[in-house]
């Protein structure tokens, strides 16, 4: 197995492989990816090896381009992750995305406002 996460995805959860491994078994599925918030998030993902020509086939003889187009093609488990909690104000989305600068200043703020556990 291999994950793949996004690279501008700061508050990942620890036990993000852990669960999607879970899910999988759990749903005997071939894939998983992870949720929150109602969304799927198809790049954050546990992906078999043994897929990987059939990856490199949609990508190079088909074009795939959209990662969800591709998974659509197996038995995907889909594991939702519950907000992280926050000492004060709203929960934070565990997938959330930094990608200007005041991502990163947002990231920044709400990181200094988590709850540790």
């Amino acid at each position: 197995m291999i994950a793949s996460v996004a690279t501008d995805a700061p508050f990942l959860p620890e036990d993000l492989v852990n669960r999607l491994l879970q899910g999988m078994e759990a749903g005997g599925a071939e894939l998983a990816c992870a949720a929150s918030g109602g969304q799927a998030h198809p790049v954050i993902g546990l992906w078999p090896v043994r897929l990987r020509d059939d990856l490199r086939h949609a990508l190079v003889a088909e074009g795939v381009r959209k990662v969800d187009v591709w998974t659509g093609r197996y038995r995907l488990a889909t594991v939702p992750f519950p907000e992280l909690s926050r000492e004060d104000g709203p929960a934070i989305d565990p997938f959330f995305n930094a990608n200007r600068p005041e991502d990163f200043d947002r990231a920044a703020a709400l990181l200094d406002r988590l709850e540790v556990k």
